[in-house]
């Protein structure tokens, strides 16, 4: 696989977690470009090792992993909308900003964004695809894809005065229920 092809798959694989980051600047607002590399770089990171764990685990695994992924990443990111909903509706005006910042939530986050990159792993161990090296482009794209999205989306709060929590939280939640019904749909 060639090096174009691993970063449309990066790119591809980075989608969720830039509708994450786009969130979580949402949620922060007044987000500093060390805050925005941090989430890039807890985010990217588990991204790229993701397919490269995918890759060594193989096929003795694949159909479990298959048969679930979709309820682990659904269950993780309606958790984290979940709360982030319950936090825009109790929100008050010194309420700390900035939870999605620590370790834990990120941690979840990026998990949660990059179960199918560890699906994709173990497809890339089954071709014979270098796992360092697709580790490394998918871990790179959604670093950089993901501390933009944290910055436009602490951008795009600036600009109103809406509870965007709540909104945010249905965009993870909405994001949860799409993979589980792609994979439903296809009868996984």
């Amino acid at each position: 696989m060639g090096l174009i092809s691993l970063l449309l798959v990066g790119l591809g694989l980075a989608v969720d977690s830039f509708a994450v980051s786009v969130c979580t600047g949402v949620i922060t607002r007044a987000v500093k470009w060390k805050q925005s590399l941090r989430v890039g770089l807890v985010l990217g990171l588990i991204q790229g090792v993701a397919p490269i764990i995918g890759g060594f685990v193989g096929l003795s695994l694949k159909s479990l992993i298959q048969s679930i992924d979709h309820w682990i990443a659904f269950i993780l990111l309606a958790a984290v909308g979940g709360k982030m909903i319950w936090d825009g509706i109790l929100l008050k005006k010194n309420v700390p900003r900035g939870n999605l910042l620590k370790i834990n939530a990120l941690v979840t986050m990026g998990v949660a964004t990059s179960i199918d990159a560890l699906v994709v792993g173990i497809g890339f161990g089954i071709l014979g695809v270098d796992l360092w090296l697709a580790g490394l482009i998918i871990g790179l794209t959604t670093f950089i894809v993901v501390t933009s999205g944290v910055m436009l989306g602490a951008r795009f709060s600036q600009l109103t005065r809406l509870r965007l929590e709540i909104v945010a939280g249905l965009v993870l939640i909405g994001i949860g229920v799409r993979i589980l019904m792609e994979h439903l749909a296809n009868g996984v």
